[in-house]
């Protein structure tokens, strides 16, 4: 039937389509500057991957790489989460609860997420805080595990948000009491480093502090009132601890995310090195008495972070791993304040220790140079042919081509490749980790004589995985007191040859490996002793020790 429109129902029908049509090309529009814009974002991000995220690392494959048998990974419960208005960092240590030669894991949470002890039991780690006791309100980042009483009992010590933090252990049973000392304003903890700097078998402690999140400004090198200062502290033997940083002169120069007290000169007293973020790397040598005389060795400034020991060419002494940011980040993108003066080095380092405090920059022959961002780094015989290999944590949380794709973290065996040593990252091991790492851990928790590895991860999961190898070793078990730090354990061989360790405290990031001790008996070779000299000169020595000996020096 015709319908009659009135002269203002058309106008108002015609406006009506007008504006529909007007409605309708906005939103196609709109819908086609959202195409673009994903487009642009897709062709960005791919252009990423192929052009620098694929090219991140010069990683090098072993032209010959040995049969390994794969770690088996086990059940873990414990994810890290990081609180608001914290820096994401964790921390971790190998601690003896109850003394019986296994080692729990203890692993530290963020603020209201207190820490978690984990111990192998039917086939995975469990959790056992609750049987400890063990409370912890604020964020913690780092932690050691040592006797800080000598009573015979295995404590922790934590450096928190709100400074270092003792937790006594009371046949099981932790208490936690803060150390009282001058914390800089609007810093908190990263780190706790040990030594017996004065001969009265009581742990000393060197804590590492960092300017907090409200007042951190990326990329600050020059900035003297941005950088906060270290503390070293001797134990009382009461509970309390007098500041002697001021006697010493370690006070730093830097924020600083590490330290370790080694060794490094093999005169009996144990030096001290300090990875700075934004800064130099700082090595004093100990002269005793409280004398600390700084190292004049200068690799450029850098992000270094992450400190490793072990001895890697097997003439007795202890060569060094610093981390660094690597490849991972452009460095336009990193000089922040920097002078154009001013050398800034972003590789890891390999320090060779030339003896007498001296030092070679070896990274490059070890085939370690053009590596990505890296945080804590661990020396180990993983695969137990008697050589050292090297585990690194691995991955910034806030640079976006991590959050796209992630390195595997690394586990590189110690190859002897094309007439030379070198270190290669070999998949088959099983110890991939894709996630922000921050440090490896390394403790025998099922007690097969073997060296376990954990990943101590940012913002995700502990990973545990189980040693598989076939391999045999001569596992000793050391005291976690004072006594023993710096400690020199050399297994000679029939042959000729020998295999030195040191004990030190706090390596990798944030972290404390197994106070024992795993020497890898290779195809071939017979032991024929085991010295064993502390720092205050005492020896012993255990003659024809076999494969599968566990040597208790406790």
């Amino acid at each position: 039937m015709p319908v009659n429109i009135s002269r203002h129902q058309r106008k108002k029908l015609a406006t009506f389509v007008a504006d529909h049509k007007i409605t309708q090309g906005k939103y196609h529009m709109k819908k086609v500057i959202i195409g673009l814009v994903c487009l642009i974002i897709l062709a960005g991000g791919g252009f990423y991957y192929f052009f620098f995220l694929k090219e991140e690392e010069n990683v090098r494959a072993a032209s010959n790489p040995p049969s390994v048998q794969p770690f088996k990974e086990m059940t873990m419960n414990f994810t890290h989460e990081p609180a608001e208005g914290r820096f994401p960092f964790t921390g971790g240590a190998a601690i003896d609860i109850d003394g019986d030669g296994i080692m729990e894991i203890f692993v530290s949470g963020s603020r209201g997420q207190g820490g978690v002890i984990l111990a192998y039991r039917d086939g995975k780690m469990i959790d056992i805080t609750s049987e400890t006791g063990l409370s912890i309100d604020e964020a913690a980042f780092g932690a050691v595990s040592i006797d800080i009483e000598n009573d015979g009992d295995t404590d922790l010590v934590i450096a928190q948000q709100d400074g270092a933090w003792v937790y006594v252990n009371d046949n099981g049973k932790f208490t936690g009491t803060r150390i009282d000392a001058d914390y800089p304003t609007n810093s908190f903890s990263t780190a706790i480093s040990l030594a017996d700097l004065n001969g009265d078998d009581l742990p000393d402690l060197y804590v590492t502090n960092f300017v907090d999140g409200a007042n951190f400004v990326t990329a600050t090198f020059n900035d003297p009132d941005h950088a906060k200062a270290n503390i070293m502290l001797l134990n009382n033997g009461n509970g309390t601890f007098q500041d002697v940083t001021g006697r010493t002169g370690t006070a730093g120069v830097q924020n600083s995310f590490l330290s370790v007290f080694v060794d490094l000169d093999n005169d009996g007293k144990q030096d001290l090195v300090v990875a700075n973020n934004t800064g130099p790397l700082e090595i004093w040598k100990n002269n005793g008495d409280l004398d600390f005389q700084p190292i004049a060795y200068n690799p450029g400034l850098g992000y270094w972070m992450g400190l490793g020991v072990g001895d890697l060419d097997k003439d007795g002494d202890q060569d060094l791993f610093v981390s660094n940011i690597g490849s991972s980040i452009p460095e336009d993108l990193v000089r922040g304040d920097l002078r154009e003066d001013q050398k800034l080095n972003l590789e890891w380092l390999i320090l060779r220790n030339d003896g007498d405090m001296r030092f070679t920059d070896v990274t490059a022959d070890y085939d370690l140079d053009g590596y990505g961002f890296a945080w804590g780094g661990v020396f180990e015989d993983l695969n137990l042919d008697g050589e050292l290999d090297f585990m690194v944590a691995q991955n910034y949380i806030k640079w976006p081509g991590h959050n796209v794709n992630k390195l595997p973290n690394k586990a590189f065996l110690q190859l002897d490749q094309d007439n030379k040593k070198g270190f290669y990252h070999l998949d088959e091991l099983g110890l991939n980790n894709p996630y922000y790492g921050q440090s490896p851990l390394i403790a025998d928790v099922n007690g097969d004589g073997k060296p376990d590895v954990f990943w101590i991860n940012m913002a995700g999961p502990v990973r545990g995985f189980l040693n598989q190898s076939n391999g045999q070793t001569v596992k000793v078990l050391v005291p976690d007191q004072a006594g023993y730090l710096g400690a020199t354990l050399v297994l000679e061989m029939s042959k000729g040859n020998s295999y030195t360790k040191q004990i030190v405290a706090g390596v990798g990031m944030g972290t404390d490996q197994t106070p024992n001790v795993f020497f890898a008996i290779p195809a071939g070779e017979t032991p024929k002793a085991l010295q064993v000299t502390r720092l205050n000169g005492e020896k012993r020595t255990f003659t024809n020790p076999k494969g599968g000996d566990v040597i208790d020096l406790r």
